[in-house]
């Protein structure tokens, strides 16, 4: 697997449009940055899905953030039970696609600072790798993922650029995305594991299928983050039965939650990535199952916890999306740059200093959208409302009441 910068990646054309999903929320860097380097290369037609909790907080705090959202680009809240955590990037062009799928959230520190993971898909007209069909299937599966949100918006600025889609990306509608993973040329495996909390199995149940029960050597897990009471990880243990499990920390900072030791005795920790860079945030989410005959390595957004997996016997709370690879029996660590050589001793583990879970219960209701139509204003309530009748919009100069429309959709002129 080879490194990638995800900014020089941006500095290619033949690409319209940009779809760009994040977790946390950085608007100086989307408005400065990214897009501003999107709009430069060619794309125009741009929108941002962002966890609406995230969304809410960050402009809550910065007011004057995203000040050209709605003119130069779409900006959505996206309203999971848990959190919207899928850090995607489609880029779409009339005879080109680009997909990157990864643990990397739209902000300065996962593009630059933070240690990250990604896998990148790609299909040129006028090009032909051997994997061209795959890759234009896990394109079209990306883009599907995301469809459900974009169409359920109810915007109109939202539904032009999905119109611009339909008629200057022919070639994906043209496409039927995979069911399930995808045989290379090299008789690997690929696929994208896609949650989107509806309550449907979990990342943890699809594991397992594609284990398909085949005795497991050893379980390796990295994940900066991890739900209070361990329980992404026991249902992992619980569903794979692996003869060693191995958790992998950061050398430098090797931080868990060590009040939960007594219920994983039988796990052992290994420090990675202990170079002169040690000190860089490990954001990367990987998990490695390894079999007599395969490594199953699934990469991405979903962290060891059970908001993200979901277990055996429930659902997951949060959207999240992650690659699947079946590779050579292993292959996989070295792939991957995980030296498991290093062990550390449970006693010289650190209390972790972020909070354990990026998803946050009990935060603040989101509220939807708001669309500017001419004189008016267009709100379309978050589902999780339950009677948005009697809303009124406070702003500095006083409070304004919106009116029902049509569609669950209300105004206010």
């Amino acid at each position: 697997m080879n490194s990638i910068s995800l900014f020089k990646d941006l500095a290619r054309t033949g690409f319209h449009t940009s779809i760009v999903t994040t977790y946390s929320v950085d608007a100086a860097f989307y408005d400065g940055s990214l897009h501003h380097r999107l709009r430069v290369y060619g794309s125009d037609n741009n929108i941002l899905m962002a966890d609406a909790n995230m969304l809410q907080r960050a402009i809550s705090e910065t007011p004057e953030s995203f000040g050209r959202a709605g003119t130069a680009y779409a900006l959505l809240p996206i309203s999971v039970p848990g959190a919207f955590h899928p850090k995607i990037s489609v880029r779409l062009g009339s005879d080109a696609g680009c997909v990157i799928v990864g643990s990397a959230n739209a902000t300065a520190a996962g593009w630059g600072r933070n240690r990250e993971i990604v896998g990148q898909f790609e299909w040129w007209r006028k090009r032909n790798d051997g994997e061209e069909n795959a890759n234009r299937q896990l394109i079209r599966k990306a883009f599907d993922y995301l469809s459900k949100w974009l169409q359920e918006a109810g915007l109109e600025t939202v539904k032009r650029k999905l119109d611009l889609i339909d008629r200057d990306a022919a070639w994906l509608f043209e496409t039927e995305a995979n069911e399930g993973p995808v045989e290379l040329n090299d008789g690997m495996l690929i696929d994208l594991l896609c949650e989107d909390a509806s309550g449907g199995p979990g990342i943890l149940s699809r594991i397992a299928d594609l284990v398909g029960g085949a005795a497991v050597t050893q379980l390796v897990v990295l994940s900066p983050y991890w739900d209070a009471k361990l329980e992404g990880l026991l249902g992992l243990i619980e569903a794979l039965k692996p003869e060693k499990t191995t958790i992998a920390l950061s050398a430098h900072s090797p931080e868990f939650p060590v009040d939960q030791l007594h219920r994983i005795p039988q796990v052992s920790f290994a420090g990675v990535f202990d170079g002169n860079d040690g000190a860089r945030f490990i954001h990367a989410k990987v998990f490695v199952i390894q079999t007599e005959d395969w490594d199953h390595v699934v990469y991405g957004s979903a962290n060891c916890s059970d908001d993200a997996l979901g277990l055996t016997d429930l659902a997951a709370r949060n959207a999240e999306c992650s690659v699947y690879r079946r590779l050579p029996s292993g292959s996989a660590l070295k792939l991957l740059g995980l030296d498991l050589s290093s062990t550390i001793d449970p006693s010289d583990l650190m209390e972790p200093t972020k909070e354990l879970l990026e998803a946050k219960p009990g935060a603040p209701l989101p509220l939807g959208t708001i669309e500017a139509a001419g004189s008016s204003l267009r709100w379309v309530p978050s589902k999780r409302i339950a009677d948005p009748e009697g809303a009124v919009l406070v702003i500095p100069e006083g409070e304004f009441a919106f009116s029902g429309v049509r569609s669950g959709n209300y105004s206010l002129d």
